[in-house]
């Protein structure tokens, strides 16, 4: 069954071809019930300890902060750099950065502490 008879069949009537945009499938079955997600940007780096700066997007919801990688990072034998916190748990986020610094990569970021 082509896509344009399959819109039809649940009532939905498509333009051209080119007028339907299909998005890969993203995973978010991390959220929980009456979670909602208010926030996402992406490219944005995260510098780890470990394993210098992973480039990802941040996810803000009514309930917690969280990063993914989008690129592959092992550590150990991990391939995913993704961690959430929750907003309970955040004491303070503070922009760290220099005006006079040019507007380059990395000029700006934020420093989140813990309780």
């Amino acid at each position: 069954m082509k896509l344009n008879n399959r819109l039809q069949a649940v009532g939905v009537t498509a333009g051209p071809k080119e007028a339907i945009k299909m998005r890969p499938k993203v995973d978010k079955t991390w959220i929980l019930p009456g979670e909602k997600i208010l926030v996402e940007e992406k490219n944005v780096g995260y510098i780890s300890a470990v394993v210098g700066k992973v480039t990802g997007k941040v996810i803000v919801t009514n309930y917690r902060l969280r990063f993914e990688s989008k690129e592959q990072v092992t550590v150990k034998g991990s391939k995913d750099c993704v961690f959430m916190v929750p907003l309970g748990a955040i004491n303070r986020i503070e922009k760290v950065g220099h005006s006079t610094v040019s507007r380059g990569e990395d000029s700006y970021g934020l420093d989140i502490s813990c309780k």
